[in-house]
């Protein structure tokens, strides 16, 4: 065994290691809320953020389900506690969250530079990972993170990022 092939598969484990705990940290949290807002706001802050991640924002469809709102960020859309940025409003099947939104499916855009759907927030990012936030299986929202570099996020953190998206009894 190479010692670049020891160093991948040490770095795989504390990966692990770390995700693990992040999960648990999460998990702990989250089982102790009970507002809306206190549960988007520990998705964006301690999963999300403590991931590692640059930037998300935390959409939830309205009670019409005809858009999505911005309700808890992190990143630059996060100026300060619990505050965010010049707040948007998107519609259902519109960009990139919408798609996801009137889908349910997870989108992994590489480069937004050739994706049409791409809205501009707040700054222009490269990359855009928008994931769905499921209650009893229906869509209830979208977790969106963006890069500013193309080819940021690997599907395989896109994958582990599904069963903190899992609202059960609390939206």
């Amino acid at each position: 065994m190479t010692e670049a092939s020891k160093d991948t598969k040490g770095g795989g484990a504390i990966a692990r290691h770390r995700y693990l705990e992040v999960l648990h940290q999460f998990t702990m949290s989250q089982a102790s809320l009970t507002a809306v807002d206190d549960i988007c706001w520990n998705i964006a802050k301690t999963a999300i953020g403590d991931l590692g991640f640059v930037d998300c924002v935390v959409y939830l469809l309205n009670d019409e389900r005809s858009a999505l709102t911005q309700r808890a960020a992190h990143g630059d859309k996060n100026p300060g506690d619990r505050q965010i940025l010049d707040p948007i409003v998107i519609p259902v099947g519109e960009g990139i969250v919408g798609s996801v939104a009137k889908s349910g499916q997870l989108q992994l855009v590489n480069d937004t530079r050739y994706d049409p759907r791409y809205i501009l927030d707040d700054n222009f990012r490269c990359s855009e990972l928008a994931v769905p936030i499921l209650h009893d299986g229906r869509v209830v929202g979208v977790l969106d993170s963006e890069h500013p570099e193309p080819h940021f996020s690997p599907r395989k953190t896109s994958l582990c990022l599904r069963p903190l998206l899992r609202w059960h009894r609390r939206v």
